[in-house]
């Protein structure tokens, strides 16, 4: 009895009171200075402040039991003491079992799965077997260890940005370096309210295409000047796995007999590029006499377990791209071929202006207008630094910036507040004492490990699986008269397990399942429709939250109205 009344004593309390009030000043001065997301990382959603909670109920919970046996003055006590452990109850079912979260569906889209707030890291082996453990960020930059008990490796977090994004930057490089020529302008005109920087780059390692720019009306564009040079891009492959959402991009090069993809456990191999494919006896073969253009690629991809063949043709993408049928599909991809097109295939017909360069580093620039039909009769024009070119084209010229012959392009993550996306720094650290530094962004899965024991690691939202489906059947918006403000917005849905179809508006929630659903918001876009985004919530300990709310308010009701009458002191 004598640990009973030291937990439930005065003393006690108040110390928990002081602990209280030090803990909520620590925590409004954390979220002032660091943000709410990492003040409820730090303290309100740590393990440490559920046993301080736990501390206050058993505090109660003797208090209440000291006054055992209880009397009749005890009543109104003890009911207020009841329904605050009802309360405490309640709140702890919330934090440990409760979910929040949001879901956005499209029309005639279905989904199971809600994004919570935070993120997770996830690793796959390539056995599928996945590890995933969530993501508490820290400012002061000390590595974190993530376990994920991998033999021969520790993970770490040393970094984590909550707006984050790629920043590219162009620099010269050495000589020594392979050539890589890369321009920077500026195009203005004032008829047509034009001033903009752009850059164009031979090879850029992250977009292919830099090597053009269209603006306005125009299009600009540097290459080789000598028709017979070789050709600066190799094809590529764009894979999408249906299965896992993700986007692959494959640089082919017809001379490698096996080339890995990057971010996935996938390799290619057999690999056949012909940009003069026809089909001959049955047999696809390049005719470079008969054929000026028709990109194709025959190539085996696999994993450790299955492999495929796959015919892609870049003009006719819908053209048999998979060798063997549907049922061989085992990794549910979507391919899609991209070629260099050869100079003169499809010339523009627009006004353009064209760099062009040596392997001297000689430049020079052709200007075109729309009414030049034989390019080989419009002049070239030694190119210098810092000339502004008149093109001829209204008033606009172009004011060269910069010309780089050995271009590096360089990306770096960095903190971008108008960004959506998360990225963290991973720091994985081999027991033999070698050390590597990666970015994650969200949802781009980054390869590590050894030829033998390859994972997959990626930053992703939080997210859980419902029990049940929710199906967008359609979305409506009604308007105040004269204006496009809405004054409601509802959504007609088809539920499963069990199945039922529903209105949910933006005053009349659905309850499913344990689960209520709100109708937050909504998108309306002209490409992709209409959608509507949901509040999904799961609180079990709602009923303890409501009924000790209530004990509480009869408890107090009659600790200070009805108390005269159990103590028999009547005024």
């Amino acid at each position: 009895m004598s640990i009973i009344k030291r937990l439930g004593s005065l003393n006690f309390a108040l110390f928990l009171i002081a602990a209280l009030v030090i803990l909520l000043s620590v925590s409004t001065f954390t979220e002032s200075v660091y943000g709410t997301p990492f003040a409820q990382n730090l303290i309100y959603n740590a393990g440490w402040f559920d046993i301080f909670l736990g501390l206050v109920w058993i505090n109660i919970f003797c208090a209440t039991l000291t006054r055992f046996p209880f009397q009749k003055k005890h009543i109104g006590f003890v009911i207020t003491h009841i329904g605050i452990l009802a309360l405490l109850i309640g709140a702890f079912l919330s934090r440990t079992l409760g979910i929040e979260g949001q879901m956005t569906i499209f029309e005639d889209e279905s989904k199971n799965r809600i994004l919570l707030h935070g993120h997770s890291l996830k690793v796959v082996d390539e056995d599928s077997k996945i590890r995933e453990i969530n993501l508490v960020p820290f400012k002061n930059g000390k590595p974190r260890e993530i376990k994920f008990n991998i033999p021969g490796l520790k993970i770490y977090v040393t970094r984590f940005l909550e707006h984050a994004g790629e920043k590219e930057s162009l620099v010269e490089g050495s000589a020594a370096e392979a050539s890589n020529h890369a321009v920077e302008a500026t195009l203005s005109g004032e008829m047509m309210g034009i001033h903009e920087t752009f850059v164009l780059i031979e090879k850029d390692p992250f977009d292919r295409n830099a090597y053009f720019k269209e603006i306005g009306p125009a299009h600009f564009e540097i290459k080789p000047k000598s028709p017979d040079a070789p050709t600066l891009l190799l094809p590529r492959l764009l894979l999408h796995s249906k299965t896992s959402n993700e986007t692959f991009e494959v640089e082919l090069d017809p001379n490698a007999k096996e080339i890995k993809i990057p971010g996935s456990f996938l390799k290619l191999s057999h690999i056949r590029y012909l940009p003069n494919a026809k089909v001959k006896d049955s047999v696809l073969v390049n005719d470079p006499v008969e054929v000026h253009f028709n990109p194709a690629v025959e190539f085996e991809i696999s994993d450790k377990k299955h492999s495929e063949n796959h015919t892609k043709f870049m003009l006719f993408p819908d053209f048999e791209s998979l060798k063997g049928g549907a049922p061989n599909n085992f990794f549910d991809l979507e391919v899609k071929l991209d070629a260099p097109i050869p100079p003169g295939w499809n010339a523009p017909k627009t006004p353009s202006l064209t760099f062009f360069t040596t392997p001297n580093h000689e430049w020079s620039y052709q200007v075109r207008s729309s009414h030049d039909t034989d390019p080989d009769k419009v002049p070239f024009h030694k190119l210098e630094r810092n000339e502004k070119i008149k093109t001829g084209w209204m008033d606009m010229q172009v004011e060269v910036r910069s010309l780089f012959d050995h271009a590096k392009v360089l990306k770096q993550i960095g903190e971008q507040k108008e960004s959506e996306s998360s990225a963290a720094e991973i720091l994985i650290r081999r027991y033999d004492g070698s050390e590597e530094r990666v970015w994650l962004l969200e949802k781009k899965p980054v390869i590590f490990g050894s030829d033998q024991n390859l994972f997959k690691i990626t930053l992703e939202p939080k997210s859980v699986t419902l029990p049940f489906s929710i199906k967008l059947k359609d979305f409506r918006k009604v308007d105040y008269p004269g204006t496009s403000s809405p004054s409601s917005f509802e959504s007609d849905v088809v539920v499963t397990n069990p199945s039922a179809e529903k209105t949910i508006s933006m005053n009349k929630p659905l309850d499913h399942n344990g689960y209520r659903i709100f109708q937050a918001s909504y998108i309306q876009d002209e490409t992709l429709g209409e959608a509507s985004v949901f509040s999904i919530a799961k609180n079990p300990g709602i009923r303890f939250i409501y009924s000790g709310a209530i004990i509480i308010l009869i408890g107090v009701i009659i600790l200070f109205y009805f108390h005269p009458f159990f103590t028999g002191k009547k005024h």
